[in-house]
């Protein structure tokens, strides 16, 4: 390739996209048009973003599989198959990694499920992909300590915090609701949304006060959205619990203003973009010690302080998680404290120094 008069060709691919518009895709879009602004590349996205950007124009693998690229970035452990098969026919491509599926640290701490044979697909991709990645992004401090064991000094490694569109942030909204809110995808294998749903029956039944109370709001979509819809139903919790579908832009920021504090029972997350967007919006975090994730360290700094940005329950203890979501359901004062706490912590992420940073590894690979 003559790069004297041609800049670099990079494409950006979340197959994941084509399953589900999640955090991952969204992220993915970001860099995108982050990205696309930069001088003298040319960038392709692979996917399915239409819910996002109906205009958008992507390629499939096939179409990727014509097309010559100097870097490739990789958002999906599942796009590792079609890089190993692209590689092949150019195999000069250089390729990064950004662990949205914090694929590294599930690893590490997956105790007897790495027998699993997903995981064990996993930890098959994730070798395979050891033998050619160039760069590997860490989105949390965790990730970014296990990263470094795991690749030792084959792979390079830096550490760029998700961040929040501007778009998402505190305001004023006419449709206030009640309750707690949740935003993702309706999994059951990775967000345990039945918890969520089993912890406000459970809330009704210690806290008759709350009875014909509005709960919570769920904001997503999934393969499981009919099993929860059904659960509750069977749970008499239809004044309790409403379904809004996905939201997107302006919508999803006005969900999130409307709501009293953000909730989520995942068994892991890495951490979850709803996460940030909830506290840029003014919401406090209730969230288990499992998908807590690990930002920094010296001194070590987590997603939710308790007391300051949103508080901790131990994971699957129901009681537990039912007890601190009436305290942030019920005490307007604590709220109003947790809230401040979490703008000011939501500030610490910028998209503008993400997408430098991305710009930084665009220009250390087209040398």
């Amino acid at each position: 390739m003559d790069r004297d008069n041609v800049g670099a060709r990079i494409l950006i691919m979340d197959s994941g996209s084509y399953l589900q518009i999640g955090g991952a895709a969204k992220a993915s879009y970001q860099l995108y048009t982050g990205l696309s602004g930069k001088k003298g590349c040319s960038i392709d996205l692979l996917g399915d973003f239409s819910q996002i950007d109906k205009g958008i124009e992507t390629i499939d693998a096939n179409t990727m599989l014509d097309r010559e690229y100097d870097i490739i970035f990789m958002n999906s452990i599942r796009d590792v198959v079609i890089v190993t098969k692209y590689l092949r026919k150019y195999p000069d491509a250089k390729i990064v990694y950004t662990d949205r599926g914090n694929v590294i640290v599930n690893r590490v701490n997956a105790g007897l499920k790495a027998l699993l044979p997903k995981m064990i697909a996993r930890d098959m991709l994730l070798s395979r992909m050891g033998n050619w990645l160039d760069y590997y992004v860490a989105i949390t401090a965790g990730q970014y300590r296990e990263a470094q064991r795991y690749f030792g000094g084959n792979v390079k490694i830096r550490y760029i915090p998700i961040a929040p569109d501007k778009e998402f942030k505190k305001m004023k909204v006419s449709n206030k609701f009640d309750g707690a809110i949740y935003v993702g995808r309706l999994d059951e294998r990775q967000k345990k949304i039945e918890f969520l749903i089993q912890g406000m029956k459970r809330t009704k039944e210690l806290h008759a006060d709350m009875a014909d109370k509005e709960l919570l709001k769920i904001v997503g979509a999934g393969p499981d959205e009919l099993r929860y819809r059904e659960l509750v139903t069977a749970l008499s919790l239809e004044d309790n619990v409403v379904f809004e579908g996905a939201k997107y832009g302006l919508e999803l920021v006005e969900e999130y203003n409307s709501a009293k504090f953000f909730v989520s029972t995942s068994e892991w997350e890495s951490p979850g973009r709803s996460f940030l967007e909830a506290m840029a919006c003014g919401l406090p975090i209730l969230l288990n010690q499992r998908n807590n994730a690990i930002m920094s360290f010296n001194p070590e700094k987590r997603v939710v302080r308790s007391d300051y940005n949103g508080l901790v329950y131990d994971y699957d203890e129901i009681d537990g998680f039912v007890g601190k979501f009436h305290t942030l359901y019920a005490d307007a004062k604590l709220r109003a404290k947790l809230s401040k706490g979490a703008v000011e912590y939501s500030k610490e992420f910028s998209l503008e120094k993400n997408i430098a940073q991305y710009r930084i590894i665009v220009d250390s690979l087209s040398k």
